[in-house]
C-alpha cells in the first residue's frame, strides 16, 4: 500500500518498530494472549488513523491476533478477522500470509465440523507453504486435513496425511504437534482396529518422546492413545491407570485440551465401572470448557458422557439433574440430552461418533420400552457401519494406489540416480577417450605435416632415395591413421547396434572368427582348440564375432615365438552365469599393468614392435558390459594370457532391455 506523502517516514518507522516490538514475544498464558490482544488492536487503530491499516507489517500483526484468538478457542472472532484482511493480503499477493490464514481457517472449520471446506482450505494451505518453500507450517496443515478426513470415514486418506505430517514436524514442529500427530495416528489405526501396527506405533511414539526429553505435551497425548487403546480392548484396568495419569499431568499442562481429554477419558471409564457419580464430576467438566470455548466438539463430548452416564444410572437421574445450573436448559429429561447429541453430531457429521449417539439412543428407546423407535436408531446404526465398509473399500484401493504410487516413485528415483552415475561415468570416459585419441591423432598427422613441409620447401635438395623414404613415412603415417578412425567408428557403433539378436550356436562363431584370421592362424602355425560341445548364446552375431576376433587376433599377435602358438576357447557354467575364455601360452602381461588394458588407446609396447589402435580391448568391455556382463584377464609373464568374459544365465531377457536401450 503506498502511504500518503503527508505521513511522515519518522510516524511509519516508529508504527512498524511497536510491530516488531510487540512480535518479539509470543504469549503463552491466557492473560498474556488477552494483554496482547488489547495492545495489538491500539497499534492497529493507531495504523487506521494514519491510513496505514492495509501496510504489510499491519496486516502481519491482525493475522497474529487471529492467532491468538483461535489459540483462546474464540472461533468466531478468529475467522471474522480474517475475512477482514484476505482481501487486502491477496491483493497485494502476500502468499505467506495467505497460507497462515488458510491454517488458522482450517483449524476453524475443523472445530466447527465444516470437514469438505477444511480439506479444500487446507489443501490450498499446504500448496502455498511448498510453493513457498517454507514447510514450517506444513504439519499442522496436514494435520487438519487428515482430521477432516478421519471424521468423514476415510481413514486410509487420513493415514496418508498424518503419516506427512508427522514426517514435516519430526523435522520442524514443536513437541506440541509431534505429540498430536503420533496420537492422531493410533487414534485412525485403532478405528480401523489394526492393533498389531498399533503397538508398533507406540515404540515410535516413546522413542519420539525420549529424543524430546520426555517433553510433558508428548507425554500426555500418549496417555491419551493409551487410554484408548485399552478401553478399545477391554483392558479396564490399565485403561483407569492412564486415566489417570493422564488426569494428574493435564494439571500440570493446563492445556484446555489436555484437561477435556483427561475428563472424557475419566468419564467413560468410570462410568463402565459403574462410579456413575464419579464420572458425572468430570462430564461436567467437560461442559464447562466447551461452554468457556464456545468449542461445539468440546460440548459434543460433554452430551455423550453426560448421556451416558444417565441411560447407564437411570434410578438416580434426579441427583444428577440437581449437580449444576448448566444442565437446566434439559428441564430433567435424558432424552433432551440425546437428541443435543443426535443433532450436533449431525451438524458436524462426525461418523464414529453418529454410531455412539444412536447406539445410546437405541439403549434409551429399549429402556423406556419404545421399541419401534429403538429399531429406527438400530437401523441407522447399521446404515453408518456399512457406510463406513463401503468407505473402507474404497479406502483399500487408495492405500494400495498410494503404496504403489510410492514404489513406482521410488523406481524413478533409483533410476534417475543410476542414470545420472552412469551418465557421469560416460562423460569421464569421453572426456578421456577424446583426450587419448586426440593424442593418438595428433603424432601421425604432426609427421605428415613435417615430411609435407620438406618436400614442399626442400623438393630440389631432398635426393630419390630420402624423396622415397619421406613418401613411405607419409603413407605409414596416413595408415595408422586409417586404421586408427577405422576402429574409432566401429567403436563409436558398438551402442547403436540395430541388429536383430538371435540365439546362436557359439561354435559357430569361433567357426566365422577362424574364416575370418585364417591367414594370421597358418602363417604362425597357431592351433586353436575348441571344446567339442559349445553352449547356444543369445546375441547380436556380428557383436560377438567382433568380440572373440578381438581376443583371439590379440593372442596371435602377442605369441611367444619361441614355441608354437596354441589358443584355448572354453567356457564354464555357474548358478547365474556363463564365463568364456581365451586363454594363450603367449608373451604375457604384467600384472600390475592388467587394468590399464582395457583402457582406450593403451598399449603396452611400442608401436614398432606391435601394431594396433589400442582400442581392440576396449571394444571388447563394450560389447561385453552391453550384455550386462565383465570381462578381466589373469597373466603370467612368458607363459601367457587368460580373457574372461561373463554373460547372464537369463541372457534372453536382459539383452533386449540392455541393447535397445543403449
Amino acid at each position: 500500500m503506498e502511504v500518503p506523502k503527508k505521513i511522515e517516514s519518522k510516524q511509519l518507522e516508529n508504527l512498524n518498530q511497536r510491530i516488531e516490538d510487540i512480535l518479539l514475544k509470543e504469549p503463552q498464558t491466557e492473560i498474556e494472549c488477552v494483554a496482547f490482544i488489547e495492545n495489538a488492536n491500539i497499534i492497529v487503530k493507531d495504523a487506521q488513523a494514519l491510513n496505514l491499516e492495509g501496510t504489510k507489517e499491519v496486516l502481519r500483526l491482525q493475522g497474529y491476533i487471529a492467532f491468538i484468538y483461535c489459540d483462546l478457542g474464540k472461533y468466531d472472532i478468529t475467522e471474522k478477522k480474517i475475512y477482514d484482511i484476505l482481501g487486502a493480503i491477496r491483493q497485494q499477493k502476500l502468499e505467506h500470509l495467505e497460507a497462515r490464514c488458510s491454517l488458522l481457517l482450517s483449524a476453524i472449520y475443523f472445530e466447527q465440523g465444516k470437514f469438505d471446506e477444511t480439506i479444500k482450505i487446507g489443501t490450498k494451505g499446504i500448496e502455498l507453504y511448498l510453493k513457498l518453500k517454507k514447510p514450517q507450517n506444513l504439519a499442522a496443515l496436514f494435520n487438519n486435513v487428515a482430521g477432516a478426513y478421519l471424521e468423514l470415514g476415510h481413514y486410509e486418506r487420513a493415514l496418508s496425511f498424518y503419516y506427512q505430517a508427522l514426517e514435516n514436524s519430526k523435522q520442524y514442529g514443536d513437541a506440541t504437534i509431534l505429540g498430536t500427530i503420533s496420537y492422531n495416528i493410533i487414534h485412525c489405526l485403532l478405528l480401523q482396529k489394526r492393533y498389531d501396527i498399533v503397538e508398533k506405533e507406540f515404540e515410535r511414539f516413546k522413542r519420539r518422546i525420549a529424543d524430546n526429553d520426555q517433553d510433558k505435551n508428548m507425554l500426555v497425548w500418549l496417555y491419551i492413545s493409551y487410554c484408548e487403546f485399552y478401553y478399545k480392548t477391554t483392558n479396564t484396568k490399565k485403561t483407569l491407570e492412564y486415566a489417570e495419569k493422564l488426569r494428574v499431568l493435564s494439571k500440570e499442562t493446563k492445556g484446555h485440551l489436555h484437561i477435556v481429554y483427561a475428563a472424557w477419558h475419566n468419564a467413560r471409564i468410570k462410568n463402565k465401572l459403574k462410579f456413575h457419580k464419579e464420572a458425572f464430576v468430570f462430564a461436567l467438566r467437560i461442559l464447562e470448557y466447551s461452554l468457556k470455548s464456545k468449542s461445539i466438539t468440546k460440548k459434543l463430548l460433554a452430551y455423550l458422557a453426560i448421556g451416558s452416564i444417565l441411560c447407564d444410572d437411570a434410578e438416580n437421574q434426579d441427583y444428577y439433574w440437581k449437580q449444576s445450573r448448566l444442565l437446566d436448559e434439559f428441564e430433567g429429561e435424558t432424552i433432551r440430552v440425546l437428541k443435543k447429541a443426535e443433532r450436533l453430531v449431525e451438524e458436524l457429521n462426525f461418523t464414529d461418533k453418529k454410531i455412539y449417539v444412536y447406539n445410546l439412543l437405541e439403549k434409551f428407546y429399549v429402556q423406556n420400552k419404545d421399541f419401534e423407535k429403538a429399531y429406527v436408531y438400530s437401523v441407522k446404526t447399521r446404515q453408518i457401519e456399512a457406510y463406513i465398509y463401503d468407505i473402507e473399500k474404497n479406502d483399500l484401493v487408495f492405500r494400495l494406489q498410494e503404496e504403489f504410487n510410492v514404489q513406482e516413485n521410488q523406481r524413478k528415483i533409483d533410476f534417475q540416480e543410476q542414470l545420472l552415475v552412469h551418465q557421469k561415468e560416460i562423460n569421464a570416459s569421453l572426456e578421456f577417450f577424446a583426450y587419448r585419441a586426440s593424442h593418438d591423432m595428433r603424432e601421425p598427422l604432426k609427421n605428415i605435416y613435417s615430411f609435407a613441409k620438406i618436400l614442399q620447401n626442400e623438393r630440389e635438395q631432398v635426393g630419390e632415395e630420402d624423396y622415397k623414404e619421406i613418401l613411405g613415412f607419409i603413407i605409414d603415417c596416413s595408415n595408422r591413421l586409417l586404421v586408427l578412425t577405422k576402429d574409432l567408428l566401429e567403436y563409436s557403433r558398438l551402442g547403436r547396434i540395430v541388429s536383430s539378436t538371435k540365439i546362436v550356436p557359439l561354435k559357430n562363431i569361433i567357426q566365422a572368427v577362424k574364416s575370418n584370421l585364417s591367414e594370421q592362424i597358418n602363417e604362425v602355425n597357431a592351433i586353436l582348440k575348441l571344446e567339442e560341445e559349445m553352449p547356444m548364446i543369445y546375441v547380436h552375431e556380428s557383436l560377438l564375432i567382433q568380440l572373440f576376433q578381438n581376443l583371439i587376433s590379440n593372442a596371435l599377435k602377442f605369441r611367444n615365438k619361441d614355441i608354437q602358438t596354441i589358443i584355448e576357447v572354453s567356457f564354464f557354467q555357474e548358478k547365474d552365469t556363463v564365463t568364456y575364455f581365451v586363454k594363450d601360452n603367449g608373451i604375457g602381461i604384467e600384472e600390475n599393468k592388467l587394468k590399464r588394458i582395457f583402457e582406450p588407446f593403451a598399449r603396452l609396447h611400442h608401436r614398432k614392435a606391435y601394431e594396433g589402435s589400442g582400442i581392440g580391448l576396449t571394444s571388447c568391455q563394450k560389447i561385453v558390459e552391453q550384455y550386462g556382463g565383465q570381462i578381466w584377464a589373469e597373466s603370467t609373464i612368458e607363459k601367457g594370457s587368460s580373457f574372461y568374459f561373463t554373460f547372464p544365465n537369463n541372457q534372453e531377457e536382459k539383452t533386449n532391455e540392455n541393447i535397445n536401450c543403449k
